[in-house]
Formats: C-alpha cells, sequence, structure tokens
C-alpha cells in the first residue's frame, strides 16, 4: 500500500492527502501529489494547492477553520464517522497529518 515515513520536513501535506485518498480506496503516490501540488523544500503545501491535487484525483478537500475546539471536534467526529479522513494543519500552520479514525476519544491519525 506504500505507507512509510515522510522523508523530509516539506512532504507532509503530500504524505496526508496520499494517506486520505488510501482510506477512500485510491492509491497515489506522494511524489505525484507532491507534483501536481507544487510542493517546494522552502513553501511546503498550502491548504489551497492540497485541495488543487485533491481535485485532480476526483476529491474534495473542504477547508473550514473553527475558532471553537469543542465545534471542530464534533465536525471532525461527524465527518470521520460518515467514513470521511480529515487532513489537519497541526504545530501553528507547519505540519500536516491525516486522522482516519476515532475510538474511545482517542484519534487514530
Amino acid at each position: 500500500m506504500g505507507l512509510y515515513p515522510q522523508p523530509n520536513k516539506w512532504s507532509c501535506g503530500p504524505f496526508a492527502l496520499k494517506h486520505a485518498l488510501i482510506m477512500l480506496g485510491r492509491i497515489v503516490n506522494e511524489k505525484e501529489v507532491s507534483r501536481i501540488a507544487g510542493t517546494h523544500w522552502w513553501t511546503g503545501t498550502d491548504e489551497i494547492k492540497l485541495a488543487y491535487a485533491a481535485k485532480r484525483y476526483d476529491c474534495e478537500l473542504k477547508m473550514l477553520r473553527r475558532k471553537n475546539a469543542l465545534r471542530g471536534k464534533r465536525e471532525l467526529l461527524l465527518s470521520l464517522k460518515r467514513g470521511y479522513p480529515s487532513i489537519l494543519c497541526v504545530d501553528n500552520w507547519n505540519h500536516w497529518v491525516t486522522v482516519v479514525g476515532a475510538e474511545r476519544g482517542k484519534f487514530i491519525y
């Protein structure tokens, strides 16, 4: 399936999208995702570029920003319950992760 650690700091966006797409049954290569998204070592990949790449794989990447943590958590849990993985930007917008599920109050990413 191609699950392995990312080799550098700037490819987290393409890897996060790759893992979300895998959860949706689409096997893609992170290097191709990087090329489509225009990932660069000095800037990484922002949410606009990730949404563009997702669209090229016939998927929609909805961008949501929530200031209320409880509301954000509820929406994330609802999305996961519906079978949709979520890509979250963490560490002050410095890193992307893919959340694929939740069990006993903990997220699986």
